[in-house]
């Protein structure tokens, strides 16, 4: 039902799609109701549960001497760099798990802003979704889409908005999944309860798997049953996060590619600004 345009509670049945890939006990109200439950489900259900359940930082597995590392266009370290994609080819095993983790936490903890305009496909939808994504610490980040529909997840720092195509806002948990990873100030996550157990690397990719610690792993941050990171290594020891997928627990996959990635980009406060109007309360 719609409420008035004071500051919505939070919404735990959209919250528990968004975050784990499950429904809770009940149906969604309201005219939009299945129009909106099946976008929300199949386009954000993965991820948004991105870093909370087993992380997988995987490589696209190509052979070392087929091509050379790339080196980045000015003005974007993704310009004029194929996505990642994972194929068959000679793999590099790391010796150390706990030395992989910190790459991935350091790469993140370096980071203050990032930009990128990426392309999301799911189990199941012909049509993939595609807009720009802008993360600014600490705290803020928007998932844009741009097609098929107009749709957002906006964090302004202090709370978590799903507007729809008809500007009505859901507000989901602040540790909902993609927001533990981008809300961190400094990112540790053996804090979170993930726990490397496998990692590789090769002339061009990184990775690393984690396993989920249960107890921490509840309420929201339940559901996804696998995630994976990919990194593409540059010139110079540098990396960047070019693909994100994602399996929830009803084995449907979210597959997210990034692409004209700039990092530590000045992102102007307007684009995390949002002020609760016409909204959608569920209970």
């Amino acid at each position: 039902m719609r409420s008035s345009p004071e500051e919505p509670k939070p919404c735990k049945q959209i919250s528990a799609w968004l975050t784990a890939g499950e429904t809770t006990a009940g149906p969604l109200i309201g005219p939009e109701k299945d129009e909106k439950e099946i976008f929300m489900r199949r386009y954000y259900g993965a991820l948004m549960a991105l870093p909370i359940a087993t992380i997988m930082v995987a490589a696209a597995q190509m052979p070392l001497a087929q091509e050379p590392t790339p080196t980045p266009a000015k003005g974007s370290i993704l310009a004029g760099v194929k996505t990642a994609h994972v194929v068959t080819g000679t793999q590099v095993f790391m010796p150390g798990l706990s030395a992989s983790t910190k790459r991935v936490e350091d790469y993140f903890n370096d980071l203050s802003s990032l930009q990128a305009d990426f392309t999301q496909t799911v189990t199941g939808e012909r049509t993939p979704s595609s807009g720009t994504f802008y993360w600014r610490k600490p705290g803020k980040f928007l998932w844009l889409y741009k097609t098929p529909v107009t749709q957002k997840v906006v964090s302004t720092g202090s709370a978590i908005y799903f507007i729809d195509d008809r500007q009505q806002a859901t507000q989901l948990p602040m540790d909902a999944g993609v927001a533990r990873l981008f809300n961190a100030k400094k990112l540790n996550l053996s804090q979170q309860g993930l726990r490397a157990t496998d990692t590789k690397e090769n002339g061009r990719m990184f990775s690393v798997t984690f396993a989920v610690d249960k107890k921490i792993a509840t309420g929201t941050n339940s559901g996804l049953a696998k995630l994976t990171l990919v990194f593409t290594k540059l010139a110079g020891g540098r990396m960047y996060l070019s693909q994100i997928d994602a399996v929830d627990t009803l084995s449907t996959t979210t597959h997210v590619e990034f692409r004209n990635v700039d990092e530590n980009v000045t992102l102007v406060n307007k684009l995390f600004e949002y002020t609760p109007g016409v909204y959608n309360q569920r209970n």
